[in-house]
């Protein structure tokens, strides 16, 4: 569009990392129509519907916890220059400390590639190796791996000063992660609230230490500005 600049770091980006992280989401896309696909022909649209609205709840703290152990994990362990996990993993992390700001910077793709690449995996296998006539588990798997694919959108989300009308409805009832839940994390210097899908756990799982700051390396320098 005349007259308006290109983001800098989208036009920075290699051809070759943008058309894997569309792959991942492609992947993901597939993975889950096929099995939401599996999961109605177990039944009728009311009993898939009925399974969907009983795994939500238990789906949700799933997702919630996973992630956090993942964050927690990024944030205490391994350094940004660790091989493989270190620049796919650990440096996003780091980098949200020296600057929580640049979540919002990146576009849809580059911010949820890499959970959708995580939940494909997860669907792939069990599409591969669990049996079919496991509904129950089937609309679990559903829920949850939605959940884990979105988590990084809620957190960019938490980070902005406006969200679209609907989003900031789900913020205030605490259906995905709001800005003043995940502000706790930032506050704390980063040693308590690792959840990022909705938060539900942190109360918990802070009251009782499980997730507990183990020890931390930052990135050598901040990020470049973009």
């Amino acid at each position: 569009m005349a007259g308006v600049d290109p983001d800098p770091a989208a036009t920075a980006r290699p051809q070759a990392v943008v058309l894997c992280e569309a792959v991942c989401v492609g992947a993901f896309v597939a993975l889950w129509l096929a099995l939401a696909a599996r999961l109605d022909s177990a039944g009728t649209s009311l009993d898939v519907l009925v399974r969907v609205g009983v795994v939500v709840v238990p789906a949700v703290l799933a997702a919630d916890l996973l992630t956090g152990v993942v964050h927690w994990f990024a944030d205490n362990h391994l350094c940004p220059t660790s091989p493989v996990l270190g620049r796919l993993l650990i440096a996003p992390f780091r980098e949200h400390h020296v600057d929580p700001a640049a979540i919002t910077r990146h576009g849809w793709l580059e911010v949820n590639a890499a959970n959708c690449g995580a939940a494909a995996l997860a669907l792939g296998a069990m599409l591969a190796l669990a049996p079919a006539g496991l509904p129950t588990l089937e609309a679990f798997a559903l829920v949850a791996s939605l959940l884990v694919a979105s988590t990084n959108q809620f957190h960019k989300w938490a980070h902005q000063p406006r969200v679209p009308r609907p989003v900031a409805w789900l913020q205030r009832r605490r259906w995905i992660l709001s800005p003043a839940a995940h502000a706790r994390y930032h506050a704390s210097g980063f040693d308590c609230s690792y959840c990022v899908t909705t938060g539900w756990l942190n109360p918990l799982l802070d009251c009782i230490g499980v997730l507990s700051p183990v020890r931390r390396r930052t990135l050598a320098k901040p990020p470049r500005a973009r």
